[in-house]
């Protein structure tokens, strides 16, 4: 359990109240996972996984884990513009999973426009739907300590998900130190680039 933990930055105390420690909001994301594996919605999509972080952040809250005190948004890939407290985190979930705009500087979006255009062989308007999802899973590994993963297998790599990782090494800011924190990128990259894909196949099969 301690490995597991120290991987979202939290430890456990049986001397001390509370049990779990670490930063809040660290704890919320971490239970966030946990709730999702052992009790998964029906369907997962954008709106569900916020409703759950809800919860999780509203039994937070009645726990006595409130934020009573607003603190800087840390960010390197994505600087978060707001402070962060409660009312400031539920917003930042929404841009999270979808739910609302990134602000992000035109440069950044530029660098994962040019990169998935020249390495991948979506057509255009997937590519302008996947530059977003990397761009929101790249903020949140920014944001965030701790596999999105709870457990999962090195996958082998293709050469589109190869190409990719060197051009946002050569294109993005810090991008070097985020594959560092979050190894599992890689693995969401081919998953991402997976579904879009037979997304396509399924789409071309039902208009042929």
């Amino acid at each position: 359990m301690k490995p597991l933990l120290s991987n979202y930055n939290l430890w456990i105390s049986f001397t001390t109240t509370p049990t779990l420690k670490g930063e809040e909001t660290q704890i919320r994301y971490f239970s966030l996972l946990v709730s999702l594996l052992y009790d998964p919605p029906f369907e997962l999509n954008e709106q569900t996984i916020y409703e759950r972080y809800k919860e999780v952040q509203q039994n937070r809250i009645t726990q006595g884990f409130a934020f009573y005190q607003s603190i800087q948004a840390p960010g390197k890939y994505y600087p978060i513009p707001f402070q962060i407290n409660d009312f400031g985190l539920l917003f930042l979930w929404r841009q999270f999973t979808g739910l609302e705009n990134l602000w992000l500087e035109p440069f950044l979006t530029e660098a994962v426009d040019f990169s998935l255009y020249a390495h991948t062989k979506l057509k255009e308007i997937t590519l302008l739907s996947l530059s977003q999802k990397f761009h929101r899973l790249h903020s949140f590994c920014d944001f965030y300590s701790g596999s999105l993963l709870l457990a999962y297998e090195p996958l082998f790599l293709t050469n589109e998900t190869k190409q990719l990782m060197y051009s946002f090494i050569k294109l993005l800011p810090n991008y070097q130190q985020l594959l560092i924190k979050h190894p599992e990128l890689p693995v969401l990259y081919e998953k991402l680039l997976q579904y879009s894909t037979q997304k396509e196949k399924n789409k071309w099969n039902l208009l042929g």
